[in-house]
């Protein structure tokens, strides 16, 4: 639907067609995302506990998953745990707030958009909060919360004023004709995004597959000692 953007202001009526018939295709994918997920949340979950379906995960249960991942469990703290089991549960909830944001996004509706918007950059910076002392999943919440910011920018600039009509494509490497051209500033926006990710993957899948960590390669530590915490990784290899 982006890139037929200017389809719709600047080209003819067969050409403002073509942007039409990629905003309904992409509404009806979005459509099926966001109510999977609204299906679940607000309906698979209370089902689960009206019928007891859903216990809360014992320190055993814990003790004995991460034998495969030591640092997700008994660090990441679940959000909302008359609600949900898993810290995950929770994780996911941004495919929740993310589909809602890119569908109202097509549908144009400003309202119900700023709505999943906010809901979209508070989820992601509430994520950074809990994964603060695991370095692997922090990093990629970090990312993604730069690239949640670049595309509220570009959202911003197709759906409100005054920004609308400023909102061409135009050449990253050269200032913007105008600066309500906020899909311009998202085009440079989401370029930092990239650091985090390049940042964990250089240092942090060498370091699994050529470092000692412990019985399996599997077996990550924080790599960042983000905060005061030491390398859990090491401490619970330690204990065993």
């Amino acid at each position: 639907v982006g890139e037929n953007w200017n389809y719709r202001y600047h080209g003819g009526r067969e050409e403002e067609w073509t942007y039409i018939q990629h905003r309904e295709q992409s509404t009806c994918f979005l459509l099926a995302a966001f109510s999977t997920s609204a299906a679940y949340y607000m309906i698979w979950i209370p089902i689960q506990h009206l019928f007891g379906l859903r216990k809360q995960s014992s320190e055993q249960d814990n003790q004995e998953d991460a034998s495969f991942v030591p640092d997700y469990h008994g660090l990441i703290k679940v959000r909302f745990p008359g609600i949900f089991t898993d810290w995950r549960d929770w994780a996911n909830c941004q495919i929740l707030f993310w589909a809602g944001k890119d569908l109202f996004w097509a549908l144009e509706w400003q309202i119900p958009w700023s709505i999943c918007a906010v809901l979209t950059l508070v989820h992601t910076v509430d994520m950074i909060r809990l994964t603060w002392s695991h370095s692997v999943e922090n990093l990629h919440y970090w990312a993604q919360s730069i690239w949640v910011v670049s595309n509220m920018l570009w959202a911003l600039g197709e759906l409100f004023e005054p920004f609308k009509e400023h909102s061409d494509p135009e050449d990253m490497t050269q200032p913007p004709s105008d600066w309500r051209n906020l899909r311009w500033w998202a085009s440079w926006t989401i370029i930092p995004s990239l650091l985090p990710i390049v940042w964990l993957y250089i240092l942090w899948v060498p370091a699994t597959m050529y470092g000692n960590y412990g019985k399996s390669h599997m077996e990550t530590r924080p790599l960042l000692q983000l905060g005061s915490k030491a390398a859990i990784g090491s401490n619970w290899s330690n204990s065993r």
